[in-house]
């Protein structure tokens, strides 16, 4: 399975080339911006995934995985090594004042992933778990279409839909707030100023729980002058999106 998503925009009749490829071209960086949030929607589930093998199976559970995973600079005695280094971790839990917190285990572990062999370990799972949730192709299109409005059809591979729905869900409710008339600031403030009000608008969407939700430095990266400035281009365009699913793998 994967998503459809079909974007609707107003061009006037006999559009001229350069409008329209410049459309195209503006979809393409909010597919960009898209595969940015899925890529940390990614990393989170992958960070959350491996924490639960922690508090499950602790540093075992994480070399099992390894081996299960074939993962090559695993090797016997690194095991061995983690392994070990759990049973210090465990008898630590039970010393006096009592037997601390598991999630104080998972953030002593953290603390020590600046060592190997557990911080190679942990950055190979992670890694790992990634580009398993990340789709070969994300995103490709559907159709084309033109007479009046100008007519697309994306498809979002599993894995690619959320940051893409949440992004052009965006566009579509931008419009109505976007500002009425041209500010008097030169690019880079104006460029700035789009970057605010896009940052503003995917916290809105994460707060109503319709994006994945993003840190601050991500976020940053997210919200570029390119995204913001595609985004109020196409809203000019009174863009609509329909959201649908279809059997067509991703």
């Amino acid at each position: 399975m994967a998503e459809l998503f079909t974007v609707k925009l107003e061009v006037g009749s006999r559009a001229p080339v350069p409008l329209v490829a410049g459309l195209v071209a503006d979809l393409n960086v909010v597919t960009q911006g898209a595969l940015e949030v899925a890529t940390h929607a990614a990393e989170a589930e992958a960070e959350a995934h491996m924490a639960q093998l922690v508090r499950e199976g602790g540093v075992t559970a994480l070399v099992q995985e390894a081996r299960r995973r074939e993962i090559p600079l695993v090797a016997e005695e690194e095991g061995r090594d983690l392994e070990f280094l759990e049973r210090d971790l465990e008898e630590w839990l039970y010393f006096p004042p009592g037997r601390r917190s598991r999630s104080l285990y998972w953030l002593l572990l953290g603390s020590s992933r600046r060592y190997d062999p557990l911080s190679r370990l942990m950055g190979q799972l992670r890694a790992g778990e990634v580009a398993d949730r990340l789709p070969d192709v994300p995103y490709r299109f559907g159709s084309i279409r033109y007479s009046n409005p100008f007519v697309v059809e994306i498809i979002a591979a599993l894995g690619g839909a959320a940051g893409l729905g949440a992004i052009l869900g965006i566009i579509r409710d931008w419009g109505p707030r976007r500002r009425r008339q041209q500010l008097e600031n030169d690019d880079l403030q104006d460029a700035n100023w789009f970057k605010s009000q896009m940052r503003r608008a995917y916290l809105r969407a994460v707060e109503q729980g319709q994006a994945p939700p993003l840190l601050p430095e991500d976020l940053e990266r997210l919200s570029s002058a390119d995204l913001a400035l595609a985004v109020d281009r196409l809203a000019n365009r009174e863009l609509e999106v329909q959201h649908s699913s279809t059997p067509e793998e991703g």
